[in-house]
């Protein structure tokens, strides 16, 4: 299982070796992403664009740790990363700073780069964090949990519904759907049998595609005894019929014959003796059986008897 936190923590070492570049250097990446021809050039001018900018994602990461928090989120810091990421991308291809028209935009200066990323980053990592949900919340509901969350750690205790309202400004109602909300969450398969913190659903759920232990003891005894009837049989007619029947390539007649250097046919009647001599063997052994180990069978009457009965 990947370790989360070994891996953000990689992660932020990994990013800190990129540059931070000016202003000017993001209006002049722009210029050329917006308005290049060339294509290896405005790749790379993405790529420094995007790279001078990853601590965005973090920054932005921060204000998800609430909603991170809650029992029905099913996203990891990683997973809102790349989220993050991606919606930097594509910011950098989108981003007009105003110098592609010839003019800076907003009356001589250039519109900044971080605000236009941190927004199309936010924007993102709220998608994800919606769409992880099953049960649908209305998106103002997030930005409430976190208000609650931070007068509960303020007042503690003394806490009332009343001041509640009042700071989050809002009506009995509106508070009560609030911890509603607040406090739905939805069973996963994966959290059946986790009360002991150590075994899974997996542990416990029945695979019906498996046999069962008695049904696979029985297969192994019966591969066994059928193994102890074949060590008495010719090596060459042995091998062929193992081959044929209990491995798992199950070459062709043809293929046998070349194998051990005769003809189809005779491959064809060494199987067929074989497997006569074998039945004869297992016939002999089973006539050598102590008859009192062998059920008998139920008599006539017994069963008229069971009839009636049933």
């Amino acid at each position: 299982m990947l370790d989360t936190s070994n891996a953000y923590e990689r992660y932020v070492a990994e990013i800190a070796r990129y540059p931070r570049i000016s202003s000017q250097r993001e209006a002049e990446l722009s210029r050329i992403i917006r308005g290049g021809r060339n294509r290896r050039r405005v790749e790379a001018a993405v790529e420094e664009l995007v790279h001078a900018n990853l601590r965005l994602v973090l920054y932005c990461l921060r204000s998800f740790d609430s909603y991170l928090r809650s029992p029905d989120v099913r996203v990891s810091h990683m997973d809102l990363v790349g989220e993050g990421n991606l919606a930097l991308l594509r910011a950098a291809r989108n981003f007009d700073s105003g110098y592609s028209r010839g003019e800076p935009a907003g009356g001589g200066r250039h519109a900044p780069f971080g605000r236009y990323a941190c927004k199309c980053i936010r924007l993102a990592m709220l998608r994800a964090v919606k769409l992880s949900r099953l049960i649908r919340v209305p998106e103002y509901h997030f930005k409430y949990w976190g208000r609650m969350r931070a007068l509960r750690r303020e007042h503690g205790a003394d806490l009332t519904d009343e001041l509640m309202e009042r700071e989050l400004h809002v009506n009995t109602e509106v508070l009560c759907m609030l911890r509603r909300s607040e406090t739905t969450a939805t069973l996963m398969l994966e959290d059946l049998g986790r009360e002991d913190s150590e075994s899974s659903w997996e542990e416990w759920m029945p695979d019906n595609s498996l046999a069962s232990p008695a049904q696979e003891t029985e297969r192994k005894d019966m591969r066994r005894f059928l193994n102890e009837e074949m060590d008495r049989l010719p090596a060459r007619t042995r091998r062929i019929l193992q081959l044929l029947f209990m491995s798992d390539s199950r070459p062709t007649l043809a293929e046998l014959a070349g194998l051990f250097g005769i003809s189809a046919e005779r491959c064809r009647q060494v199987c067929g003796q074989g497997l006569e001599r074998l039945r004869a063997q297992l016939e002999g052994r089973l006539q050598r059986v102590d008859p009192s180990l062998i059920p008998a069978a139920p008599s006539a009457a017994a069963v008229s008897g069971a009839e009636a009965a049933a």
